[in-house]
């Protein structure tokens, strides 16, 4: 396994402001769903398992996200001859007995939805994931988080960004983990095939420590905390193209899960939305995308108002801006070319103000 080169978070106490926040909304929502999913290689109950897996995430698009562990510390795991390794020991610890199901023993396939204790145990069979993950999806998070990444095909570093806000004070230090996974990576399976497809697979955790790096500070309501990360490719050994970048904010004491989000590795964005909820004064839609040449921006309006147009860089630098156009009432359609204003290859945000809202939309450069 690679060793992970992973910077020390850097930790952002930020006021809200005109590009305080750009990857993570500020108006209070429910949490996402977390399934730590145990599986192997050499389990025949685990084929059933995945198919429970795709069928909760076509269920809950965009709310449930997965994390494939193939803990060391299980036979179920080894690998068969000629297939590649999927076990990662970093994922022991949530597999032992007295953290994951006192006095249940381990099975598998068995997993936590956001390392909540149901009953007495954090255990669940595949059967329950669907009813828990639900259960979460209802309840009001006191957080948002919001995630960027970015991977150099050249030097093989990935970047990665994430932005927490609280909707509500957060009395408990909380903890912030990350980690990428990889799909479609072929490996025997028993009860599968030779060439069975395993999906999300847990690759490595960005994050330093094993419960999720330390989130500094009192969080009120209206904290905005940023941390970033980076993590070398040596020799390309992860196909980024399948890959996914999951952060998840927990409790340091209980370790139970707020939410979480998940974005592609390789040009990953969240992006914010309308920071005022009377969005239909104020429309925005932008295509192509990913763009290559002309951007069309296309901006609604219900009377007739100036509106300033800027695009950022993730490291929110302007590097386009229309402080006054003119709109009439009705649909504008703004054309942009994108070689002319010197944009590179890579994610950028474009955000129309009109002085009460603020639209915020992801752009990929495609050169």
């Amino acid at each position: 396994m690679n060793k992970k080169s992973t910077l020390l978070p850097i930790l952002l106490f930020a006021s809200i402001g005109l590009f305080a926040q750009t990857l993570v909304g500020t108006l209070p929502t429910n949490k996402n769903a977390i399934l730590e999913e145990f599986n192997g290689v050499r389990c025949g109950p685990c084929v059933g398992g995945h198919a429970t897996v795709a069928q909760i995430l076509a269920t809950y698009p965009e709310r449930v996200f997965v994390i494939g562990m193939h803990p060391v510390n299980s036979s179920l795991t080894a690998p068969y001859a000629g297939s590649p390794d999927l076990r990662r020991a970093w994922t022991n610890a949530f597999y032992t007995e007295p953290y994951y199901s006192p006095g249940l023993g381990r099975s598998m396939p068995s997993g936590h939805i956001n390392r909540k204790v149901f009953g007495t145990a954090r255990k669940l069979s595949s059967g329950q994931w669907s009813s828990s993950a639900a259960s979460m999806l209802s309840i009001p998070s006191p957080v948002n988080v919001g995630i960027s990444s970015q991977y150099n095909d050249v030097t093989q570093m990935l970047n990665v960004t994430v932005e927490m806000y609280f909707t509500s004070t957060v009395v408990d230090p909380s903890a912030l983990t990350v980690v990428l996974t990889e799909s479609e990576i072929v490996a025997e399976q028993y009860n599968g095939s030779v060439n069975y497809i395993h999906k999300h697979v847990f690759r490595e955790a960005l994050s330093s420590n094993q419960w999720g790096d330390a989130v500094a500070g009192t969080t009120n309501a209206g904290d905005l905390r940023t941390m970033t990360f980076s993590f070398l490719n040596a020799g390309g050994q992860y196909n980024m193209n399948n890959s996914k970048i999951v952060a998840y904010l927990s409790n340091a004491n209980d370790l139970e899960v707020y939410t979480g989000m998940e974005v592609d590795a390789k040009g990953g964005f969240t992006s914010a939305p309308a920071v005022s909820s009377s969005g239909k004064d104020l429309n925005v839609n932008i295509y192509p995308n990913p763009v290559k040449d002309n951007l069309l921006v296309d901006i609604s309006v219900l009377k007739n108002k100036n509106v300033e147009l800027s695009i950022y860089d993730i490291l929110g630098n302007i590097v386009h801006n229309e402080s006054a156009l003119s709109l009439t009432a009705g649909a504008n359609t703004r054309s942009i070319n994108i070689n002319k204003i010197g944009l590179g290859e890579g994610l950028y945000l474009v955000r129309v103000s009109d002085g009460k809202n603020m639209i915020t939309k992801r752009i990929q450069v495609s050169n």
